[in-house]
């Protein structure tokens, strides 16, 4: 896996740049067709924030019972 060798770590940077390019562009482009702007650095943090929601998530999922609309789930 590219990842886990570090001889390829400037190929790994440069697709993250990129997809985080592709992103923004695409993201900017929608918000404009509702008459909002989008800030370059808000959009960067947002991609931390999302991760860390993310991480909270899983991991909170691990941990036993949850209720969802009304459904109580249990551990198996």
């Amino acid at each position: 896996f590219m990842i886990f060798d570090a001889g390829n770590l400037s190929y790994y940077l440069l697709l993250t740049a990129l997809k985080i390019i592709i992103d923004y562009v695409v993201i900017q482009q929608n918000v404009s067709l509702f008459g909002n702007k989008l800030s370059f650095l808000k959009f960067i943090l947002q991609i931390y924030i999302y991760a860390i929601i993310i991480l909270i998530v899983t991991l909170g999922s691990f941990r036993g019972n949850y209720s969802w609309k009304g459904r109580t789930f249990q551990k198996q």
